[in-house]
């Protein structure tokens, strides 16, 4: 891979689809280990295919959609379990950026 630069990012799915495509696997493995693989599929599958990696300020964010749970197919979970594991989620996310382009 070569050297990361932010103003490639803002064209990501262009410059950098392999790298996104290896972080999110990465991501969803380690995400699987720790939870029911029904709740991280339907994640996976419905939230995250509506979310958005940006490059802002320095630090990489996941932009997810409104209403995640409305997202979650027939898998029925809390607001609250639902936000915990999301949250889990982004971090693994963006630790697996960082690593992957080196920016921590």
């Amino acid at each position: 891979m070569s050297e990361f630069n932010p103003h490639l990012f803002e064209n990501k799915y262009v410059h950098y689809l392999l790298e996104l495509e290896t972080v999110y696997k990465n991501a969803f493995s380690t995400m699987l280990e720790r939870f029911d693989s029904q709740v991280i599929h339907a994640i996976d599958q419905g939230v995250l295919v509506e979310s958005e990696p940006i490059y802002k300020d320095g630090e990489f964010h996941i932009l997810l959609p409104d209403n995640p749970g409305a997202l979650m197919g027939s898998i029925l979970i809390d607001n609250e379990t639902l936000n915990q594991i999301l949250n889990e989620y982004v971090t693994e996310l963006t630790r697996e950026l960082q690593f992957m382009f080196g920016t921590k």
